[in-house]
């Protein structure tokens, strides 16, 4: 066991280690994403569709669902934990010359703007943490929100509905959310790519193939919550 612990410890010190575990990680995270976004489609559907699709998720599934979600906040705390780590180890080895490597042929500099943008990823990244935990304890535990409930064929249920269109009736929290989103497309841009890499696939015939559906996903996901958010603060505005 002592040599099990030890071999995974230096596995995940090792640069190797760091960022195929991110890869893994971000797979996961990135597949949760976009069934997410599925399920809040069916705000468009109704109230009632809606609902009985959060209390399918919080009650009938529960011990299905909790287990998942704690395997999802497993994840992104790892994913984050190593993302700032390997930022750090950048910037550390980087911290003013300028260094030099090749991709496609050309011989591209590092300095300080690889510093810049390990910055902004680490900032960028922190910020989302902030924005995913006050989302995650409004909308999945109900804390900073109304706690309403409603029937739907006869069963008691969290009015969750209600609670997601209030709050996108606020144009503040509207606003936020959506520029939440667009930074989280912009990591997913080159994110999903990396994260892909990182797990071995990275086949020069089939690459291109990843590095196309990388960008379609960044560009789904922003669009996709973003138009949402927009959707539900403008039924909000014409209510």
């Amino acid at each position: 066991m002592e040599t099990m612990w030890r071999s995974l410890k230096n596995y995940i010190g090792s640069s190797v280690g760091k960022k195929q575990v991110m890869g893994f990680t971000g797979l996961i995270l990135y597949s949760f994403l976009f069934a997410h976004l599925v399920g809040n489609l069916g705000l468009i559907a109704g109230s009632d569709r809606f609902n009985s699709y959060g209390n399918l998720l919080q009650s009938t599934l529960r011990e299905i669902i909790v287990p998942v979600e704690i395997l999802l906040l497993a994840c992104l705390l790892t994913h984050i934990v190593l993302a700032i780590w390997v930022s750090l180890e950048n910037l550390a080895a980087r911290p003013v010359r300028y260094s030099t490597y090749k991709s496609a042929g050309r011989t591209k500099k590092l300095g300080r703007g690889a510093n810049l943008s390990s910055r902004s990823m680490m900032y960028a990244g922190l910020g989302l943490m902030l924005f995913i935990t006050i989302h995650v304890l409004r909308f999945r535990f109900g804390l900073f929100a109304p706690h309403p409930t409603t029937f739907v064929n006869g069963i008691e249920m969290r009015d969750i509905y209600t609670v997601v269109m209030s709050s996108f009736a606020d144009p503040v929290f509207t606003v936020i959310y959506c520029i939440a989103f667009v930074v989280l497309a912009t990591h997913l841009w080159h994110g999903v790519e990396s994260s892909f890499q990182s797990a071995g696939f990275n086949h020069p015939q089939y690459f291109p193939f990843v590095q196309a559906f990388s960008k379609l996903y960044a560009v789904a996901i922003g669009v996709g919550f973003n138009a949402l958010a927009i959707w539900a603060y403008l039924q909000g505005v014409h209510s």
